[in-house]
């Protein structure tokens, strides 16, 4: 049985530190790729290691344009840009070092539209009620 262990204070409020500041980041940055696919990136959620040298970032692509990129493309843009951000984060947040910084694109909004999709199915709709 896998034990889940609990968060603790410390770790909860460096998780929003981080999210607070990179979303003030990246509301002023608008990414693109070589072909100039333009995109923001929205942080949906920070969990930071015990020992606060990792935190791994959810973020949502968020695309100014019809045309998208793919995931795994978007994940390289931010490695490209990882410095300029964990510099911009490090002299904004008052820590003793700046976590390594580990980009993740959150799945739950899609998987939320799929599951809304379901519902409005007529079939599933019909079980339903």
């Amino acid at each position: 049985m896998l034990k889940i262990k609990k968060k603790n204070s410390r770790q909860l409020k460096i998780s929003e530190l981080i999210k607070r500041e990179l979303a003030q980041i990246f509301q002023n940055y608008i990414f693109s790729n070589n072909k100039n696919i333009n995109f923001n990136l929205i942080v949906s959620e920070v969990n930071v290691s015990p020992d606060l040298k990792t935190a791994v970032i959810y973020i949502y692509p968020f695309f100014l344009s019809d045309e998208k990129i793919d995931d795994q493309i978007v994940l390289e843009i931010l490695l490209k840009e990882e410095y300029k951000i964990k510099k911009s984060l490090g002299s904004n947040l008052s820590l003793r070092f700046v976590p390594k910084l580990i980009f993740e694109i959150d799945k739950l909004f899609e998987e939320t539209q799929k599951i809304d999709k379901l519902f409005k199915d007529p079939k599933v709709a019909q079980d339903l009620v």
